[in-house]
């Protein structure tokens, strides 16, 4: 595993992050309400939604209200979290398990 590949990993997780964040923010234009917040729900605060959920640290401070909203959250929680699984499995796979032999 180089450099590039772990570079590529970090990406992708921030990808996942902004697409899911303009997901959100279709799904409220749609149908408004879906996720509630302080403020109504922007560009820049669903950016901040969905990694505050990728990321699962909760705040609380907007919530998912429509049972697509939910439906999506929840997806994006798991994605989140298997992905960092697996993405810390692989990196511990690849440079923890070697051993010099002296």
């Amino acid at each position: 595993m180089t450099g590039e590949t772990i570079y590529a990993a970090f990406s992708t997780y921030l990808l996942v992050g902004l697409i899911s964040g303009q997901i959100y923010l279709a799904m409220e234009s749609l149908s408004a309400g879906s996720i509630l917040g302080p403020t109504p729900l922007s560009e820049l605060t669903s950016v901040y939604y969905s990694f505050v959920t990728l990321a699962t640290l909760g705040y609380g401070d907007f919530l998912p209200h429509s049972d697509t909203a939910r439906g999506l959250t929840i997806f994006e929680v798991i994605a989140g979290q298997l992905f960092l699984a697996v993405m810390v499995a692989r990196l511990i796979g690849a440079f923890g398990g070697k051993k010099s032999v002296d």
